[in-house]
């Protein structure tokens, strides 16, 4: 479904020399698209956008799906990671984001299982890339 979008800008009547992008925050998921606009020589632009053929962008710390939620409990280190979980095996997938190493803090992440929390997970120091498998969770009371 296709969408006109105008941008303007309001501080000045010239345009913008940035390759401006616009963060599209879906409010009900949390996810997030980036639309690119680019410069443009008038304030005023106009672009044509199908926000369903615009992927979504990895969210630092934060993973959320109709199953889990999972975020990073936050702490004195800035490190940024993506979570991913694979459901057919409960493998909770986590890589350091903001840069190509692994980390030195005991990474702590809160897992929510369908609205509650469930899970506190300590995850220490990692080159690049964990599996951590997640316990079924039905057993639980």
């Amino acid at each position: 479904m296709e969408k006109s979008l105008i941008i303007k800008r309001l501080d000045d009547n010239i345009g913008w020399e940035q390759d401006l992008v616009i963060e599209y925050y879906e409010k009900v998921t949390k996810n997030v698209k980036h639309i690119k606009v680019g410069p443009s020589k008038e304030n005023v632009k106009s672009i044509i956008i199908n926000i369903n053929k615009i992927e979504y962008i990895e969210v630092p710390n934060y993973y959320d799906d109709t199953i889990y939620k999972i975020e990073k409990i936050k702490n004195q280190y800035d490190d940024k990671f993506i979570f991913n979980v694979e459901h057919k095996t409960n493998i909770l997938k986590v890589k350091r984001f903001d840069t190509n190493e692994g980390w030195g803090q005991n990474l702590m992440v809160k897992i929510h299982y369908k609205n509650t929390l469930r899970f506190l997970f300590h995850i220490h120091q990692f080159l690049d890339l964990i599996h951590l498998y997640i316990p079924q969770i039905h057993n639980l009371p």
